[in-house]
């Protein structure tokens, strides 16, 4: 048996979330990675379908990839509801939402579309290459390194490599996971869901099928999603509830093509639909399953993400999406880490733990929201009650902006929040406004998504965003300050200058958000705010200053005033286990 050379990293498992872990190392900096997975290549079924807003702004980060997703898939700005006879009950549109950011749209891609794009996209811009075939076999784990076995599937050659952490990709039967002894609590769902990629054509194709919208259909019969999957060919994904059981063998339901167009002429004989040519289908059962807190890290150098760490229904499109997010939380920290303190364990405590603190909360409520509509569909609810719903309440419900808002802000996974974590600041703030705060959270508050908003660019008069010009351009944590002062300037110059002199050098960079261009004594870029509108997103109103903390994932480290330097300065030096 040979001995592989060391790495930094090794990833197992080259699905969607994988690859993605590997790019987001590799542009930290951190590119001695490698991605194993036993398959032969990437995904031969369209299985995951939908990447929301959140995510997208995520993969932005690497310049050039969400065009490369937009080109092979198509954007769905929103959802028709209507019920069986085609009456519309209510739609629900991002760009109505609110949501600061400029992806208003999903992407509608086929997975295997999608891991085709992300694994050009890593080997062309990264040079990392996923090695198919490539079985995980055991694993060992030390105090300062994990030594994973694997075995080449076509020589039968076994290696061992020996890297500093090891991320848990592989899926909901993670092998990894199983080797660990990693609990997987959870329970076996009672819905099966038809699950079809497949041509559909329409004597009414114009009226209710656009390939902008996704149709929710809802009638006595079941309920029925059909979103779009290609631009201009009439390749839809439709997604329907059935009243089948899972097999007591676990064995595959067979689905035909006259199953589906059943299911089409029940559910939606308005219609008129006719499908051909099907891409994928499948009868689909899930568990909902996930690993406890400790699961998420269950050694200081092994960390779960993605199905390996949790699974659920396809309710909502969240599942590959999780994953993403899983390994964007976890890759900066894990940066951090390799680049500046290989050598410090208190920053592997102090800033590693936080993956889980941070994730398993959302894993929990990922298994809930999944978890209800199929319990919801296979309780024994009464028609009356159904048929309320449908005709009164939800369309009552989609006349208030606010109840949309929401609606759209928790399907584009914008809400996600890691207001718990140990890894935010404090503002100076007075008894009655905590108070308040209490009663009624504010919108952006340390643990938040940084929003989004139209910035210019003083030196070149040139509109952006402060998502295209600053977050997605930065690897490092990035200060917004928002002033129109020299004086502030100088101050917080003084205070980044200052973490420079400390070994390591931890990055940070500061920028200026004021209503009115001037040029500061410190070479520092300035952007303009004219009317206030991105201060305002930031909680910062006519009168008042400010400065925003923003972690290089894009949520708020901390919001403070002006004149708190210093405890800027000591929380970084916190953070990275500095005297």
């Amino acid at each position: 048996m040979s001995t592989s050379f060391n790495v930094d990293v090794l990833i197992v498992g080259g699905g969607p979330t994988g690859m993605f872990a590997a790019m987001e190392l590799a542009r930290y900096g951190i590119k001695s990675v490698r991605v194993i997975d036993s398959k032969e290549t990437t995904c031969t079924q369209p299985r995951g379908l939908v990447i929301h807003a959140r995510s997208l702004e995520l993969l932005s980060h690497h310049n050039g990839l969400t065009e490369a997703l937009f080109h092979h898939g198509t954007l769905v700005r929103g959802i028709k509801m209507r019920n069986e006879e085609g009456n519309e009950i209510g739609g629900v549109f991002f760009e109505d939402a609110n949501m600061n950011t400029k992806f208003s749209h999903i992407c509608a891609i086929a997975q295997t579309e999608s891991e085709m794009v992300l694994h050009q996209y890593l080997g062309s811009h990264y040079g990392i290459n996923v090695e198919f075939n490539t079985d995980f076999v055991s694993m060992e784990t030390s105090d300062d390194c994990v030594t994973t076995i694997v075995k080449d599937k076509v020589t039968g050659e076994t290696t061992a490599i020996t890297s500093r952490f090891l991320i848990a990709c592989d899926g909901g039967r993670s092998a990894v996971r199983h080797a660990l002894k990693v609990p997987f609590e959870g329970y076996a769902v009672t819905a099966v869901i038809m699950n079809i990629d497949i041509h559909v054509t329409s004597a009414s194709e114009e009226e209710y099928f656009h390939d902008d919208e996704g149709l929710i259909i809802m009638g006595d019969k079941g309920v029925m999603g059909i979103i779009p999957c290609e631009r201009n060919t009439g390749r839809k994904r439709i997604i329907a509830f059935t009243s089948l059981i899972p097999p007591a063998d676990n064995q595959p339901i067979p689905v035909t093509i006259e199953d589906v167009q059943k299911v089409l002429d029940e559910r939606a004989p308005f219609l008129k639909a006719k499908v051909h040519d099907p891409v994928w289908m499948t009868h689909f059962w899930s568990q909902q399953r996930k690993v406890p807190l400790s699961g998420y890290r269950p050694h200081p150098r092994v960390f779960l993400a993605g199905d390996a760490a949790h699974v659920h229904l396809p309710v909502g499109g969240w599942g590959m999406n999780t994953g993403f997010q899983d390994v964007a939380n976890l890759s900066w920290k894990l940066s951090l880490h390799l680049r500046h303190l290989p050598n410090r364990p208190l920053v592997t405590d102090l800033l590693l733990s936080t993956y889980a603190a941070e994730r398993s909360p959302v894993g929990d409520n990922l298994e809930a929201m999944t978890g209800r509509p199929a319990t919801l569909i296979t309780l024994p609810i009464p028609k009356f009650v159904t048929t309320a719903v449908r005709t009164a309440v939800l369309p009552t419900l989609l006349r208030f902006p606010i109840f949309k808002g929401l609606m759209l802000n928790n399907l584009a996974m914008m809400g996600i929040s890691y207001a718990k974590s140990d890894i935010h600041m404090k503002g100076q703030k007075g008894w009655a406004i905590e108070f308040l705060e209490m009663v009624m959270p504010p919108a952006v508050a340390p643990g938040s998504r940084a929003p989004d908003g139209d910035i210019t660019d003083e030196a070149t008069e040139t509109q952006s965003r402060i998502y295209d010009a600053i977050l997605s351009q930065s690897r490092s944590f990035v200060v917004l300050l928002f002033t129109d002062t020299n004086e502030d300037v100088e101050a917080w110059a003084g205070a980044i200058d200052e973490l420079k002199t400390m070994p390591p050098n931890l990055g940070v960079d500061l920028h200026v958000i004021a209503t009115k261009a001037f040029t500061p004594s410190r070479s520092v870029k300035v952007w303009v705010d004219t009317y206030k509108k991105v201060a305002k997103l930031y909680g910062y109103g006519e009168s008042r200053s400010g400065v925003a903390v923003i972690r290089p994932d894009q949520y708020l480290s901390g919001l403070l005033a002006v004149n708190q330097q210093r405890e800027a300065v000591k929380y970084f030096k916190d953070l990275i286990g500095c005297e």
